[in-house]
């Protein structure tokens, strides 16, 4: 049972390993190392660490503090880490502060500093040993020699701290992928992203309802603008027509009716009484039964199609009914036959001179 339960661990871990795109590349690249537990160019330099042999599950037994716990096991390291690059800094006078790994019951707050500062981690040593040529043996070469060898010799340690910082941010993501502490820290910050983002939904649904609102009130008080806008016009209207001596719409013209009603009221009451003058005002159109307040507006109705109209109108009635009359009575003589043939033209020309000069009799 112990045996198989090994076996599956080992299975386990190279599945998680050949799972991930960035750790299988990292595998394939350093495939022979991480078999051999140890660096392939003819072992580690004396200030380095190998770490090829902390990517396997066979470094560590079970996820606890214990000797060969993946806590103590891993925390070893990094502190082994962080004492190399301390050697290498050389400013006193600042504070150097460097996370450390931690227990299984460390707080998520400081495993999170932990992931933030090794995660992008660059070595401060100077990797001296992976020079390739001895600036020593240089110096009886030649000026122009010496500074070849210090270019070549540039080139190759930039090379390894690069290869080096790659394997210690390989060798981050690959604890931190394992690590329960940092499984419990990630729930805490989804479930701090999601409570944001309600938040956030929150914010946006009642700044939009604000908006909402405020355009309403905004199209209420433009609404009411516009009503006090008409209403004024409506005055300067009014007083446009009272000065002018102008009618507008309809109540202009129930009021022209009104009156042109009492004016013919007042003449059927002098009729009974037997008067004899039918008087006018100057102001007043005989045609459209109409009377006005100002020659002004009595001047606009005469020169209107409606009135125009109304007056030929008229006088067509006249004359057919005057001619209807006088052809059905006698008439003693010529002679006042031939009055009644000048009387018809005069009635009309009458009418005419009348409602063109504001006569007041007829």
């Amino acid at each position: 049972m112990e045996e198989a339960k090994t076996q599956f661990q080992l299975i386990q871990a190279a599945y998680d390993t050949l799972s991930d795109p960035q750790e299988r590349a990292f595998y394939d690249r350093n495939r022979d190392s991480i078999l051999r537990g140890k660096a392939s160019e003819g072992g580690s330099k004396p200030e380095t660490l190998d770490l090829f042999k902390y990517f396997s599950s066979q470094c560590y037994s079970g996820f606890n503090d214990s000797e060969k716990g993946f806590y103590t096991v891993y925390r070893q390291v990094f502190e082994k880490l962080a004492v190399l690059d301390m050697q290498y800094m050389d400013d006193e006078e600042e504070e150097i502060f460097i996370p450390s790994f931690g227990q299984s019951d460390s707080d998520l707050e400081d495993v999170g500093r932990f992931y933030a500062y090794w995660s992008s981690y660059c070595s401060a040593m100077d990797f001296r040993w992976a020079d390739e040529y001895d600036i020593r043996e240089a110096q009886r070469m030649g000026r122009w020699v010496e500074k070849k060898i210090e270019k070549d010799n540039n080139k190759a340690r930039q090379k390894a701290r690069r290869q080096f910082n790659e394997e210690v941010r390989a060798l981050v993501a690959y604890v931190r992928k394992r690590d329960k502490r940092w499984l419990e820290r990630k729930k805490q910050i989804n479930a701090k992203i999601a409570e944001n983002a309600q938040k956030q939904l929150a914010c946006q649904q009642r700044q939009r309802e604000e908006r909402q609102k405020s355009m309403k009130e905004d199209v209420e008080q433009e609404r009411a603008n516009l009503a006090a806008y008409e209403e004024q016009l409506k005055q300067l209207e009014g007083q446009f027509a009272r000065e002018w001596g102008l009618t507008d719409s309809e109540d202009s013209y129930q009021s022209e009716e009104g009156e042109a009603q009492e004016e013919t009221e007042g003449v059927a009451e002098n009729q009974e009484t037997g008067e004899e003058e039918l008087l006018l005002d100057d102001l007043y159109c005989v045609a459209c039964n109409k009377a006005f307040k100002t020659e002004k507006a009595m001047e606009n109705h005469q020169r209107s199609k409606k009135h125009k109209e109304n007056l030929e109108a008229l006088k067509a009635t006249m004359n057919a009914e005057d001619r209807a009359f006088f052809n059905t009575t006698a008439f003693d003589n010529e002679a006042e036959q031939q009055n009644l043939d000048n009387i018809i033209p005069v009635i009309t020309v009458a009418l005419t001179n009348t409602d063109r000069e504001n006569t007041k009799k007829v």
